[in-house]
């Protein structure tokens, strides 16, 4: 097991691939993967959630103990949105993202 609770992990850094990496090193050592936005469009922090998303163990395999998580809370910042619908229209009360309409 890593010593540390979470990796932080920055796409507009790293690259997709390089990101999907830390995350499979991260998980593979009960470390949770954190994905994190800057100050994206909703665009991008349409492509964060779907990356999320992917680092998840399936619907069939909760009992995992590691699940990712994402840090794209910055869209409320934001004055206006370049996507249509706008990235707020997909989270909900509790924070939650509709992966499927990502």
């Amino acid at each position: 097991r890593a010593p540390i609770a979470a990796l932080v992990l920055k796409p507009a850094l790293q690259g997709f691939e390089q990101t999907m990496q830390l995350a499979s090193w991260a998980v593979a050592r009960g470390c949770r993967p954190v994905v994190s936005s800057a100050f994206e469009s909703g665009v991008a922090l349409s492509h964060y959630v779907c990356l999320a998303a992917a680092m998840s163990s399936p619907a069939w395999r909760r009992s995992d103990t590691v699940f990712s998580f994402h840090g794209v809370g910055t869209f409320a910042r934001l004055a206006e949105d370049v996507l249509h619908p706008p990235f707020m229209d997909l989270v909900d009360a509790g924070w939650h993202v509709d992966a499927i309409r990502c």
